[in-house]
């Protein structure tokens, strides 16, 4: 890193052999100096970026509790700040812009969304629309879906089905007003009978 120097021309003066109008001038060339000084100090405080010096630090790191520090998720992907780089589910990686980014997801957990800044936010393990895999949604006949460890499984049946067959891929398969699962799973009705009655309370019926 380079160094900027803001000098100020020395002055060495033996005031007790000079003449007063002589004492005068070098007055007048102090305060001209004085002033060209103020504006080389301006000047310098606009050409350096207290970012990039950073206090000191050089480059790939930053002051950070009173020392420096290699810039890392711990502390923080930019160079201002000493803040940690977190992303839900994922662990953090550093870019080359100083932009905290996804460096790997989680076990069960990805970006099915593809938005980094939220990190690696799906839980495969549970979530409807992605379970098991980023795009796999749940859907199950006549029943609520649940995604159960990663593969699709029924919640629950809806009123008047049931899952006789305890097969989740093709859901609630069985009307539970069908002779053959007549209120319940296994009641089957004998002949000349039919299943009849209210929602909920189907029964074989002469």
């Amino acid at each position: 890193m380079g160094r900027i120097l803001c000098a100020a021309p020395r002055l060495r003066l033996g005031w007790a052999s000079l003449s007063p109008a002589r004492s005068e001038r070098i007055l007048r060339a102090i305060r001209v100096a004085l002033a060209l000084i103020a504006v080389a100090i301006v000047s310098c405080s606009l050409a350096v970026d207290p970012g990039q010096l950073n206090e000191g630090c050089p480059s790939g790191t930053k002051l950070c509790g009173g020392e420096c520090v290699d810039i890392t998720p711990d502390v923080g992907c930019r160079r201002e700040g000493c803040l940690a780089c977190f992303l839900a589910g994922a662990t953090p990686l550093c870019s080359a812009t100083g932009e905290c980014v996804i460096g790997a997801c989680h076990t069960d957990f990805d970006n099915c969304d593809n938005d980094s800044s939220n990190g690696c936010e799906t839980d495969k393990r549970s979530s409807n629309d992605h379970c098991g895999m980023c795009g796999r949604k749940c859907v199950v006949a006549n029943a609520e879906p649940d995604c159960a460890s990663g593969i699709c499984a029924i919640r629950i049946c809806n009123p008047g089905f049931a899952d006789c067959d305890d097969d989740a891929r093709n859901g609630c398969e069985a009307s539970l007003g069908d002779e053959d699962t007549c209120g319940a799973c296994n009641v089957s009705c004998t002949a000349g009978q039919t299943c009849g009655g209210p929602s909920g309370s189907k029964v074989c019926q002469n």
